[in-house]
């Protein structure tokens, strides 16, 4: 018999899309616990990570490219 795929991907209803969430959420937590990170230190390097490289608004997600050239597009960062 084979088994139906899980995860966010295969997520059919929003009920499956936020029991998925929550267990990675739940996984965040329980990483963030056992490396000692606090909430506030992510928080500050999310706002960092979107000033620098930008967000997911426009839903673009890179999944795979074959250029060994890469430079960043990050822009420079001052704290």
């Amino acid at each position: 018999m084979k088994k139906k795929p899980s995860g966010l991907k295969s997520a059919k209803s929003k009920e499956e899309l936020i029991s998925e969430l929550a267990d990675v959420i739940e996984v965040i937590e329980e990483i963030k616990k056992v490396k000692k990170n606090k909430s506030r230190q992510i928080s500050v390097a999310r706002k960092e990570n979107m000033f620098k490289k930008g967000g997911f608004k426009k839903k673009l997600f890179l999944v795979w490219a074959s250029d060994t050239g890469y430079k960043s597009n990050e822009k420079r960062y001052k704290k």
